[in-house]
């Protein structure tokens, strides 16, 4: 499996985990969750953009709940990855932004969230992604900084594991990749972290470095 289409699995899983365990009685949360869930399968630049209404406007209604601000940063997320698969390299970089933006105030209303703080470090690490000047040169310790705090937070948290063992898996060996760390958390939580997956991919990739 490359890793394109070994991320993309994972960001599946991610999502698909967090829908099924979204036990709340907040009605308006459930129906964006709905929303977002449709435009994460079907990849509809519609169906994203009415996630993000939605959730946006929550936002405003309620700018104290950390929730909608951390819903709303995995709706432009995703908003990102489909404005990159169709080569709008403009409209992916202002979602990605947005994206940051949100989860950091998502963090401001509730630093404690382990969640939180993941989702983040995988931001940032998906700007570096998109490329500019010294992109990972300045979101790299970032990055870092936010697993980090996680861990801090929730060793135990399988969106945690998964965030740092793709820090490890994706970051140039000069800055700190590593396979062995990459396939650690797994073997830590194998049986409930998405992040275990990364053992495939990091075999792959020693594979293919001899």
């Amino acid at each position: 499996m490359n890793r394109n289409r070994f991320l993309k699995w994972l960001a599946g899983c991610l999502a698909l985990s967090a829908f099924a365990s979204a036990q709340t009685d907040d009605a308006d949360l459930e129906a964006g969750l709905r929303l977002l869930e449709e435009g994460r399968t079907t990849r509809s630049e519609k169906a994203l953009n009415d996630a993000r209404d939605h959730f946006l406007k929550l936002t405003k209604k309620n700018s104290g709940d950390a929730i909608y601000f951390y819903e709303l940063a995995r709706v432009d997320q995703y908003r990102c990855n489909a404005a990159d698969m169709r080569k709008d390299n403009k409209a992916a970089m202002a979602a990605m932004e947005a994206a940051i933006s949100e989860a950091l105030e998502a963090i401001k209303l509730n630093e404690a969230s382990a969640d939180e703080h993941s989702l983040l470090a995988d931001l940032y690490g998906r700007r570096i992604g998109l490329g500019g000047f010294m992109a990972g040169a300045r979101f790299g310790p970032k990055i870092s900084a936010e697993n980090k705090r996680a861990l801090e937070l929730d060793a135990n948290n399988p969106r945690v594991l998964a965030s740092l063992g793709r820090q490890y898996l994706l970051a140039p060996k000069m800055f700190g990749g590593d396979l062995d760390k990459a396939i650690a958390p797994a073997e830590v939580d194998g049986t409930r972290s998405p992040g275990g997956r990364n053992v495939g991919l990091a075999g792959h990739r020693r594979a293919q470095e001899g």
